[in-house]
């Protein structure tokens, strides 16, 4: 508290206060009431919050419950701190037990536990940045890369980065265990983005990430500064006025009535005031995400010159690793050991290794691997490399889906949309088409679009041969596809949609984000008109959690055609 040590407040006659003592009580109780929707608490409005004030305030002896009147016109500040902001405070490091205390100007309490999102990726002399689970990313997998972790982001000694500052100043961290992943996911996004996130992009980077503690709402409002639409709450701009120039009150975020002068009135002196002047709001202000400067160290000069090479190596109990660079080396390998797993983001095999105690003696990591990773436009549809990220599928669908006509991009918004609720950005980062479809899984929530798209899939053994195999028919059982010992799966052919084909997704999970389905299903329909009316010429149905595989409904797919597609056949 400014001007006044708590040891002369707790020494005043409480009878005879002075105006310093009553106006520090008067804005304590101010900033105690949540309904000013300015005030920090309203971002995070919790019991704690209140319960630290009133601890505040019971050093004030005698006056808890004292009602006075907010004087606005004083030039008097309190000024209090709390755990994130002396995170970042290099000055004046002051810690307690676990309580707020009111300490000269500085209120401290933190425990932080680090848990680390590695920023990985380089091809071909271009630095991508990307997100993913540090627990799934084994050590060797990251050579060649540069790795970063919120240490190296930004610290207290060097300075913090806007995305940290922006996080702490909104009270986005409290025990700080979730913080650092937060802090990397919005990093990541920000350093691959060309041009400010929207807030829905914003959003969905953090579906990966848990918070406990918080909640996400001021999590998310810190890192809403940095998104290019609907910034006006959190920016300079929202002191002024509207788009449409009206006047913003800061006290409300809303249009103010009042104008921009009115009169305040103080029990001495009269005085006019700009409605912006009397208070001073908690802003953003002073983090505008719409300048963010890299502070990114430079992509390491030695990686970008350094060639990728084949890597053999040898671990405890007999564990081989390999890391191959060409599709005939893969071939060899799964020649010499045909139980060997092929391995690229580590999300399946990592958790069944670590969790389940299941020892495979085999990796071949196949991510570096260029004829695994095609994906191309072709006349009549996609080619898409079993190697191909989520997050890269996603993308290109995204693209397709603006450029291309509406009737042929029917399977691209289904897979759109259900590559966006399949996994959190760090998992879609690192996870492949082709791993997710020889898992096998029966709750799988791409592999029933596979089916209903009509989609196939090519397959090459140790001697080169490539046979074509349709995905309706490729599940053969619980986490059974029809590989043999001696094949890979080298590619996925997508057709365009037709005009009246339409193809759509379903699932059903406990919740919305970073959950497994309880049952999904993919659907498609096509129609044709006879007779003014709209008849089915074909369909196709497969769910996934209903059986030990991905199923096709061959029996209702039979029965759907030539109906009549109205309300009664629905």
């Amino acid at each position: 508290m400014k001007n006044m040590s708590m040891k002369n407040l707790k020494n005043m006659n409480m009878r005879k206060m002075n105006a310093k003592i009553k106006l520090a009580i008067q804005k304590l109780r101010f900033h105690a009431t949540t309904t000013k929707t300015w005030t920090w608490f309203v971002f995070a409005p919790r019991s704690t919050h209140w319960a630290t004030l009133v601890h505040i305030l019971r050093y004030l002896q005698g006056t808890i419950f004292q009602d006075l009147l907010l004087s606005s016109t004083s030039s008097f500040d309190l000024v209090a701190y709390v755990d994130s902001d002396w995170a970042g405070d290099v000055n004046d490091r002051k810690s307690t037990s676990g309580f707020f205390h009111v300490i000269p100007v500085s209120v401290a309490c933190r425990l932080e536990k680090l848990q680390r999102d590695f920023l990985w990726g380089s091809d071909g002399g271009e630095a991508r940045h990307y997100a993913i689970n540090a627990c799934l990313a084994p050590l060797y997998s990251v050579e060649g890369m540069h790795v970063i972790t919120v240490e190296g982001v930004g610290n207290r000694k060097y300075g913090l980065d806007q995305v940290q500052e922006s996080l702490a100043v909104s009270h986005g961290s409290q025990c700080g265990f979730c913080t650092p992943g937060f802090i990397m996911s919005m990093y990541a996004l920000l350093r691959s983005s060309q041009t400010p996130p929207t807030e829905e992009q914003i959003e969905e980077s953090l579906a990966g990430n848990l918070c406990r503690c918080t909640g996400y709402r001021p999590i998310v409002y810190a890192f809403q500064v940095f998104a290019k639409t609907n910034d006006m709450l959190y920016t300079d701009a929202s002191l002024s006025s509207t788009p449409r120039g009206e006047f913003v009150c800061p006290s409300t975020g809303k249009p103010c009535s009042c104008g921009s002068e009115t009169v305040c009135k103080d029990d001495t002196n009269e005085q006019k005031t700009a409605c912006g002047e009397r208070y001073e709001p908690i802003s953003y202000s002073e983090i505008d995400g719409k300048t963010y400067t890299n502070k990114e160290l430079i992509f390491p000069s030695k990686l970008l010159l350094r060639k990728l090479t084949y890597l053999s190596l040898n671990g405890s109990g007999g564990l081989k690793w390999y890391r191959p660079l060409r599709l005939q080396h893969v071939l060899d390998l799964k020649s010499r050991y045909l139980d060997a797993k092929l391995v690229i983001g580590n999300t399946e095999i990592g958790i069944e290794m670590r969790l389940k105690g299941i020892q495979y003696q085999v990796l071949v990591c196949v991510a570096c691997v260029p004829e695994l990773n095609k994906l191309s436009v072709k006349d009549d549809g996609w080619e898409i490399g079993a190697e191909v990220r989520l997050s890269a599928l996603l993308k290109v669908f995204r693209k397709a889906n603006k450029e291309r006509a509406d009737h042929e991009t029917s399977s691209c918004k289904a897979f759109i949309e259900q590559i966006k609720w399949f996994a959190g950005t760090q998992i879609k980062n690192v996870a492949s088409v082709g791993g997710n479809i020889c898992t096998a899984s029966p709750i799988s929530d791409l592999n029933p679009l596979w089916m209903v798209v009509g989609a196939k899939f090519q397959i090459i053994d140790c001697q080169g041969n490539i046979k074509t195999v349709a995905a309706e028919y490729f599940f053969l059982g619980y986490r059974k596809v029809d590989l043999a010992g001696t094949e890979i799966l080298l590619s996925i052919f997508l057709p365009w949609t037709r005009p009246f084909k339409f193809v759509k997704e379903f699932e059903q999970a406990h919740r919305r984000d970073d959950d497994i389905a309880i049952v999904n299903a993919g659907i498609r329909v096509c129609l044709e008109e006879k007779n003014e009316k709209w008849v089915v010429s074909g369909a196709s149905i497969a769910y996934g959690g209903v059986a030990p595989l991905s199923l096709s409904t061959t029996k209702t797919k039979d029965y759907l055609n030539a109906k009549t597609w109205n309300n009664e056949l629905l």
